[in-house]
């Protein structure tokens, strides 16, 4: 069945639990051996809750599934549930000896019919046990709106409504209570105490009931004993508020405790980071440190190259200008009359003087190699070829001396003579760079020597040391 808040459950407790179990079990008191009608009766339980000590009882509801539920979960002999309105009971006239009817009446317009109806199905001095929320204290008081409720009643309502049928009429106060009860076996008073904030206040008989529960007959009626049903507190709204509150809370410590550990995470992460961007930093703040150095350096340097810079500039300028007084005055000396007067001797000094050989040195060692050419010359036509050469051959003559030597080797000795005097002369002159150094060389030989010095010099095998 569905899970309205019109019907009570048992399988959904809370402060509507014991309420709904308290007067079943009260009316339970008055049912022994008795027929008894349970109308609007729901789930079943209170019905079955009187059939534990009632002759029999029939559970009627307006609700073809809740008959059908109460028939499958609650099966006794002495037990039924029939599907019918409580304006037109599914019972013949005057069958039962009992009507319960509890928290029925506020649910419909149609009060004065449900009552008829009772008082048709009972026995004449059968007895109905009822109750209704007292308007006052359930709804006005609290300001309380409960929306199944059609239309409620104040008690002097309700009971002028049940003296329409009912003669005789005993009520009873019903009230959900957390407390401390401390009972007498003798004593019959009741007084109850009221906290209110710091302040306590004792009161004779009971606190004014939220509910309003009848006894109505003809004749005579039972009484009903005080009565306290204990039961868990733990099962209560304002428990089960409290522990849905702690659960709440716990589930919101717990996601704020892991939201806590990610952001833990989140900052060690976040934290290393800016280490390692401090790092970066710190890194870059030293290059930009060396950078500036380099360029304090750099500009020194520069200053010190500019300095530089400006001496070699003016060196510059002073060799420019000493340059432009050497060509000035080299062009005086050249354009002079001493300077071209003075040209042939400059040539014949270059001559006698050699520079590597002048022009009459070069003649005077061709024409001392001339004996030469032919001893390394095999005959008139290779000596030709040979000659053809030029500067080349008497060149290799006087890289390659021994050559020549090798080749007058076979002859007589003063055929040696003849070309090796030649050719120790002419290596002489090109050893020394010219006419005037040999000259010089041959004058200090005499010197030391005598003229027979030159002699013997000039007779040495080729490759010695000559004038």
């Amino acid at each position: 069945m569905e899970v309205t808040g019109e019907r009570f459950m048992p399988d959904y407790p809370g402060d509507w639990s014991p309420e709904h179990y308290h007067r079943y079990f009260l009316a339970r008191e008055l049912v022994e051996g008795k027929r008894v009608l349970d109308i609007a009766s729901g789930e079943g339980y209170g019905s079955a809750i009187l059939a534990q000590l009632a002759k029999h009882v029939t559970g009627v509801d307006i609700s073809q599934e809740a008959v059908d539920a109460a028939r499958d979960k609650y099966q006794k002999n002495n037990l039924d549930y029939v599907c019918g309105s409580v304006t037109a009971i599914p019972l013949p006239d005057h069958s039962v000896d009992m009507v319960v009817s509890f928290e029925t009446i506020e649910h419909l317009t149609e009060q004065t019919e449900m009552l008829a109806e009772i008082r048709r199905v009972l026995i004449p001095e059968g007895i109905l046990v009822i109750s209704s929320p007292d308007k006052l204290t359930y709804s006005d008081i609290p300001g309380y709106h409960n929306e199944f409720h059609v239309k409620e009643l104040y008690e002097d309502e309700f009971v002028a409504l049940l003296q329409g049928f009912f003669p005789q009429i005993r009520l009873y106060r019903q009230n959900l209570e957390y407390g401390s009860l401390v009972s007498s076996e003798t004593e019959n008073r009741f007084t109850y105490v009221e906290q209110d904030g710091n302040t306590f206040s004792s009161h004779q008989g009971l606190p004014q009931g939220k509910y309003i529960i009848a006894v109505a007959g003809s004749d005579q009626l039972p009484t009903l004993p005080n009565s306290l049903l204990k039961y868990p507190v733990e099962v209560s709204e304002a428990v089960a508020i409290r522990q849905q509150h702690v659960e709440r809370q716990q589930k919101e410590i717990e996601f704020l405790d892991g939201r806590n550990k990610q952001l833990c995470v989140y900052m060690e992460e976040e934290k290393s980071k800016n280490d390692e961007l401090l790092a970066k930093v710190r890194e870059a703040y030293q290059e930009i440190e060396k950078e500036q150095r380099n360029n304090r350096e750099l500009i020194a340097n520069n200053g010190q190259l500019t300095a530089s810079l400006d001496q070699v500039s003016a060196s510059l300028a002073e060799t420019t200008a000493l340059k432009d007084q050497v060509s000035a005055q080299l062009n005086m000396v050249l354009q002079s009359r001493s300077w071209r007067l003075t040209k042939p001797l400059r040539i014949a000094s270059s001559y006698l003087l050699g520079k590597n050989c002048g022009l009459l040195s070069r003649f005077l060692i061709g024409m001392l190699l001339l004996p030469a050419s032919f001893a390394a010359s095999s005959c008139a036509k290779e000596w030709l070829r040979n000659m053809a050469g030029g500067k080349e051959f008497l060149g290799s003559l006087l890289d390659a001396p021994h050559r020549v030597s090798e080749a007058v080797a076979p002859y007589p000795r003063i055929v040696q003579l003849l070309v090796c005097m030649p050719l120790n002369v002419a290596l002489g002159l090109h050893r020394k760079g010219g006419v005037i150094p040999a000259l010089c060389s041959l004058y200090r030989i005499v010197q030391n020597e005598g003229f027979s010095g030159i002699g013997c010099r000039l007779s040495q095998p080729i490759g010695t040391p000559r004038i």
